[in-house]
């Protein structure tokens, strides 16, 4: 096991980490402000076919957190951590396809551009290794504090926002086609990010502090 030893040499303390995951995963005021303003962001960037905006938005976007915090529960076998992060992501969910809906609609988009956008998003199995090896990197720098620095690049590689954002087009032009491959595009990064961050919480010993995840959630909410 000297790849385990050699991770376990400068950790930071486990339990902290599992309080910051735990905590930016925390579903608060401050997490709605933020996942809005990312959804409205990432949409324009979207309309406009603007690179720079659409990867602001994504940047902005905390979407991240309650994944890789159900990942980390998945690990530690805490079944009430995992109905909270299940709880944060549908929620989650929610806000970004009606907020997207409203805004389509307050915009006036034309559902032709809409279809013409929708053809630029391409669903495949590259998704999915892409999915697993950003998560695997979003895992390890929680786990690794001293490489957080690499979560904005890790957002951005992942794409969680942007199928959700089409959910709520195609939810506004009324195409079944759509949200199809949107969902199906959606449900491949999802699963890539969880099961890698199982992989990596579970190899780095995160099994065995399902009291203390617990301990937290009860004291953050």
């Amino acid at each position: 096991m000297g790849f385990v030893r050699w991770l376990d040499r400068d950790w930071q303390n486990k339990k902290q980490v599992v309080n910051q995951v735990v905590v930016s995963s925390k579903a608060d005021f401050d997490y709605y402000f933020l996942l809005s303003l990312a959804t409205v962001v990432t949409l324009l960037g979207i309309i406009f076919e603007d690179q720079v905006i659409f990867l602001g938005g994504i940047l902005v976007a905390p979407l991240l957190s309650p994944v890789l915090a159900l990942g980390l529960s998945i690990v530690t076998g805490n079944i009430s951590s995992i109905f909270r992060s299940l709880k944060n992501i549908i929620l989650s969910l929610f806000v970004i396809v009606l907020l997207t809906f409203v805004a389509a609609f307050a915009l006036r988009i034309p559902a032709d551009h809409v279809l013409i956008l929708s053809e630029k998003m391409r669903v495949g199995t590259h998704y999915l290794y892409v999915a697993i090896l950003s998560g695997m990197a979003a895992s390890y720098s929680w786990v690794r504090q001293k490489t957080l620095m690499t979560l904005p690049g890790v957002a951005m590689a992942v794409s969680l926002l942007p199928p959700v954002i089409f959910w709520g087009l195609a939810w506004y032009i009324r195409s079944m086609v759509l949200l199809y491959d949107a969902f199906l595009l959606f449900s491949l990064n999802l699963l890539g990010v969880v099961l890698s961050s199982v992989l990596v919480f579970l190899v780095t010993g995160f099994s065995s502090l399902d009291k203390e995840e617990d301990k937290i959630i009860k004291k953050n909410g």
